[in-house]
C-alpha cells in the first residue's frame, strides 16, 4: 500500500460531515477554550501596548493549550468514541498522559511556526535593505524546505492524543507527496472558513486602527474571529483523522504505541 496517498477531497468532506454530525458535543467542548481564547485576545489588544515575539509566545501558551484540549476531545471521540460519560476509571491516567503529549506537540508546532514567521520577517527586511548575508539566504531557503517537509507534522497532536508512535508515522509516510497532499487538504478545508473570516478580519483591523471604535464592536469581532478559528481547527482536525486512517492502512489509527 502507498502510505503517502489519501483521498484529499473525500477526507475533507468526511471531516465536514463529522463536525456537523457531532456539532452539539463539539459546541459544548469548545465553550471553555473559546472563552479563554477570547479573553486572551482582548487582553492582548488592550493590555499589551507593544506586541513582540516574547509577548506572542507568552500568550500562545494558554491559547495553544485551550486549542489542544478541544482537538484532543474531538480526536478521542472520532477514534475511540470517547465521551465524558463513558470514560472508564482505569483510562483516566493514560488519557491524561495522552493529552499532555498532544498539547506539548501542538505547542511545539505553534512555536516552530512563530519562529519561522519571525525569521521570514527578518529575512524580508534584509532583502529590502540591500543584499543580505549569504548565510541568511542559505538559512532562509533551508527553513522553507524544512517547513514544506514539516507539513506532514501538522497531525502529530492527533498521534499524541491516541498514543500512536510518531517515529513509526514518519517512517511510514516518507516522501514528498505526503506534504503536498497535506497542504492540499489544509487549503481545501481552509477555503470556506477563509471566505467567512476575511471580512471579519478586515473589519477588526479597521476597528483597531480607528481610535474611536467602540470596545463592544472590537469585542464582538474578536469573538467572531476566535469562533471561526476554532471552526477551522475542528474541520481540519477531523479531516486529518480520516487522512491518517487511510495513510496508516487501518480503519482506525492504532491504539497504543507499537513496539
Amino acid at each position: 500500500m502507498n502510505t503517502q496517498r489519501f483521498d484529499i477531497l473525500g477526507c475533507a468532506l468526511a471531516g465536514y460531515r463529522s463536525v456537523f454530525a457531532e456539532r452539539r458535543y463539539l459546541l459544548s467542548a469548545a465553550l471553555m477554550p473559546v472563552g479563554l481564547t477570547v479573553f486572551i485576545e482582548i487582553l492582548k489588544i488592550y493590555g499589551i501596548q507593544k506586541p513582540s515575539i516574547m509577548s506572542e509566545m507568552l500568550t500562545m501558551l494558554p491559547v495553544g493549550i485551550a486549542a489542544a484540549w478541544f482537538m484532543f476531545l474531538q480526536t478521542r471521540l472520532m477514534v475511540f468514541g470517547e465521551r465524558p460519560e463513558n470514560i472508564a476509571p482505569e483510562n483516566i491516567m493514560p488519557r491524561r498522559r495522552a493529552f499532555e503529549a498532544s498539547a506539548l506537540l501542538w505547542l511545539l508546532l505553534q512555536m516552530a511556526g512563530l519562529g519561522m514567521l519571525a525569521f521570514m520577517m527578518y529575512w524580508s527586511r534584509e532583502m529590502q535593505s540591500g543584499s543580505p548575508a549569504a548565510f541568511v539566504n542559505i538559512a532562509g531557503f533551508m527553513i522553507i524546505g524544512a517547513s514544506f517537509w514539516g507539513l506532514r507534522l501538522l497531525v502529530v497532536h492527533i498521534l499524541g492524543a491516541i498514543g500512536y508512535s510518531i517515529r513509526g508515522y514518519i517512517f511510514k509516510v516518507n516522501g514528498v507527496m505526503v506534504s503536498v497532499r497535506m497542504f492540499a487538504l489544509l487549503m481545501i478545508v481552509l477555503l470556506p472558513v477563509a471566505i467567512a473570516a476575511g471580512p471579519v478580519e478586515e473589519s477588526l483591523i479597521t476597528a483597531l486602527k480607528a481610535e474611536s471604535a467602540p470596545a463592544l464592536q472590537i469585542a464582538g469581532l474578536t469573538v467572531l474571529r476566535v469562533i471561526l478559528n476554532f471552526m477551522l481547527l475542528a474541520f481540519f482536525n477531523a479531516a486529518a483523522v480520516f487522512a491518517l486512517r487511510q495513510m496508516l492502512g487501518q480503519g482506525k489509527p492504532q491504539r497504543g504505541i507499537p513496539a
